[in-house]
């Protein structure tokens, strides 16, 4: 529950408002500081590891290339053994006389030639080390720093957040918590979710009041519908490029005939637009995140909502209106010629797409390329676990909405043919 006044940021409210289903609460405190401290630590311990895995590498690269580059010195192994007999053909517990190889250990004297001997050098540190013993120090630092906000936090110390969890007796009680109402005062305690993973919350949207995100909504509106204008231009440039007479003059394609050249024309448009379009998810979830959307699911049904307009606008009713848009609605005739090429155009998006999605989420051949690519240079522990074990996150919101217009567009399509077979049949 968020959005909640600071004089029912209280243990003991929450109880009188619940009753006997409430079992306890957690008021989360702004950790700022702390975030950043730990973010700092992660990026450190990554640091130090891939420091550690490459001075490692490099080390055993250096290893390997003396031993190879030292083999053809190891002749005294093989000439050590060059005149003593065979151990298999020696008789049990028969004595050999000492030969000119043995050492005499009374005498403590032992001949080694100067190419077999051990040198023993004192080189300096090589920069490496020096930087994984500077990290490993700031570490430390940061270990402390961060024992020290935790101890404060555990205190009390900090001022709350906005917001609540409610633990309750039941899945029943926490679902009729959820669907009522608990602030008479409009805006306030009214943004609740329930069931909810605590990897999938957005912490910094949980300190808003109700003020803040009505006017967060309303920036982002405004900044949503401004990209729905800035997106017409390079949209109408595409159009324009990719239009029949434009096509019809690139050299090797004026051969062609007209109906190859209206193919690739299309095709081209419709793959340019996707294209444009992959840039209007990413920026809608920043909107999002910014207007205080609480959750990732959130998130992506707030892209899903916007893109789902933003995509209609653009692909099917832009071909329409961008022409004339002063006599769209009064000019009928012009209606009924350009609602087919909108729907053309919109169709051959939706082929795209789905060509894309088949290519990009069944085959996986990026995927496919990282895999053959990075088993040969799997880089460090922590990476190799994270591509075992991790999954790539799908953004459903910019998935969605391609799938909702057709379903949009054969719902409204099959509900007028159903219209008119009841009314010819009626009559």
């Amino acid at each position: 529950m968020s959005s909640i006044p600071e004089q029912c940021l209280n243990e003991k409210v929450f109880q009188k408002l619940f009753g006997h289903s409430f079992v306890q609460c957690w008021i989360p405190r702004a950790s700022r500081r702390l975030k950043k401290l730990v973010k700092k630590r992660e990026k450190r311990a990554q640091q130090l590891q891939d420091e550690e895995v490459a001075l490692i590498n490099e080390s055993n690269r250096g290893r390997l290339a003396r031993l190879l580059f030292s083999l053809p010195n190891f002749n005294w192994m093989r000439r050590a053994r060059s005149n003593e007999p065979d151990v298999e053909k020696v008789k049990l517990f028969q004595k050999t006389a000492p030969t000119k190889k043995d050492v005499d250990i009374q005498s403590n004297e032992v001949q080694i030639s100067i190419n077999e001997r051990s040198t023993f050098t004192s080189e300096p540190p090589s920069p490496a080390v020096g930087k994984i013993k500077s990290t490993r120090s700031d570490l430390h630092i940061l270990n402390q720093q961060i024992d020290k906000l935790r101890q404060e936090y555990q205190a009390g110390k900090g001022k709350h957040m906005n917001a609540a969890f409610i633990e309750f007796d039941s899945f029943a009680n926490a679902q009729a918590a959820f669907q009522s109402i608990h602030q008479h005062q409009p805006f306030q305690m009214c943004r609740q979710v329930i069931g909810v993973k605590p990897g999938e919350i957005v912490w910094s949207c949980l300190r808003m009041k109700w003020w803040e995100r009505l006017l967060r909504e309303f920036v982002v509106t405004v900044l949503i519908g401004g990209c729905v204008v800035v997106w017409i231009m390079p949209i109408a440039f595409v159009e324009f490029v990719t239009s029949s007479p434009m096509v019809g003059r690139v050299p090797g394609v004026s051969e062609l005939p007209q109906l190859a050249v209206n193919a690739i024309s299309g095709l081209g448009r419709a793959l340019l637009m996707w294209a444009l379009l992959e840039f209007a998810p990413s920026l809608m979830r920043v909107c999002a995140k910014l207007a205080g959307v609480p959750t990732l699911t959130a998130i992506e049904h707030f892209v899903h909502k916007r893109y789902f307009i933003f995509q209609t606008l653009q692909i099917f009713l832009g071909p329409m209106i961008r022409p004339t848009p002063v006599g769209f609605f009064s000019n009928i005739p012009y209606l009924n010629q350009q609602v087919p090429k909108a729907s053309i155009l919109y169709m051959s998006y939706i082929l795209v797409r789905c060509l894309s999605a088949g290519a990009t989420e069944l085959i996986q051949l990026w995927q496919l390329f990282l895999n053959m690519t990075r088993s040969k240079r799997p880089g460090t522990p922590r990476k190799t676990y994270e591509r075992a074990f991790e999954l790539n996150v799908v953004h459903w919101g910019s998935v969605y909405p391609v799938m909702t217009t057709v379903g949009v567009i054969g719902k409204y399509l099959t509900q007028q043919r159903y219209h008119i077979s009841l009314t010819f049949r009626s009559h």
